[in-house]
């Protein structure tokens, strides 16, 4: 889960969630989630902040808690540069290091892939 209150807005927040498949499609197929006696709009995004250096979600490099360290690929999820990764152009090899944190099922993806 990620949240994120808006500037300068007590009430209005941004909210993110890792869902299974079927229960994405359920909420889009809905539109909206009722809260007590408000709602909320629904809608698939993939434009969530993701640091190109240790691929967490959440924030980008010039704020990355893990600067000092070694980078973590996108594609693998090992300690080394995403551009020199010897599985990039092998899906089957993809790891992505967010899923594998989570304890995911479905993990064989890169870190920016929209699963």
């Amino acid at each position: 889960v990620y949240f994120k209150r808006l500037q300068n807005d007590p009430i209005l927040a941004t909210v993110a969630l890792k869902l299974p498949v079927d229960v994405k499609d359920t909420l889009l197929a809905e539109g909206r989630v009722f809260f007590n006696m408000s709602s909320v709009r629904v809608y698939h995004r993939v434009h969530i902040k993701r640091c190109p250096h240790c691929q967490a979600l959440g924030h980008y490099p010039d704020r990355c808690p893990h600067r000092g360290k070694p980078p973590t690929c996108m594609f693998c999820s090992r300690d080394h540069d995403t551009e020199n990764c010897p599985v990039k152009n092998d899906p089957s090899k993809h790891l992505c290091k967010n899923c594998v944190q989570s304890d995911q099922i479905e993990k064989s993806h890169h870190a920016g892939s929209v699963k």
